[in-house]
This record gives structure tokens, C-alpha cells and sequence, in this order.
């Protein structure tokens, strides 16, 4: 584990990472290098399982769902 992250486990920081931190870098330069279109379907992509578990508890509330594939259609489209 980095030494950065270690300090605000520790500590017990909610927020482990800030955009100087080392162990982010890797993925900044990759986003950096990466289309709008690649991020947001990325995006859409990790919103998936948390919209899982929250449907598996609001059976009936759809609007996210319909929200998500809204966002995607879109991002296929453009």
C-alpha cells in the first residue's frame, strides 16, 4: 500500500486519495489519454453493480435504471 494512503487509513480518514496521490497517477495519465466518449461509457459501466444492489433493495424504484440506460444510449449514439 502506498505511504500516503497508509497515513489516512490510520488516522481514519474517510477519503483516502487526493488527485497528488501516487497511487492515482497511473490512472490520471490513462483518463488523460482516453476519449470523452471511452470515460463516460467507463462511468456507465461502474455505476452497474452499485444500481444492482440497489434495485435488489427498491425492487420498484426504476428511475436510476431508466436514468443508466438513458446515459448509455446516448454515449452509443454521439
Amino acid at each position: 500500500m502506498y505511504s500516503d494512503v497508509e497515513i489516512k487509513l490510520k488516522k481514519g480518514n474517510k477519503i483516502l486519495f487526493s488527485r497528488d496521490s501516487r497511487c492515482l497517477q497511473e490512472l490520471i495519465d490513462l483518463i488523460q489519454v482516453q476519449s470523452h466518449r471511452a470515460l463516460i461509457m467507463w462511468a456507465l459501466d461502474c455505476a452497474k453493480r452499485p444500481l444492482e444492489q440497489f434495485e435488489a433493495k427498491y425492487p420498484h424504484e426504476r428511475r436510476p435504471r431508466i436514468c443508466l440506460d438513458l446515459a448509455e444510449e446516448w454515449a452509443r449514439e454521439n
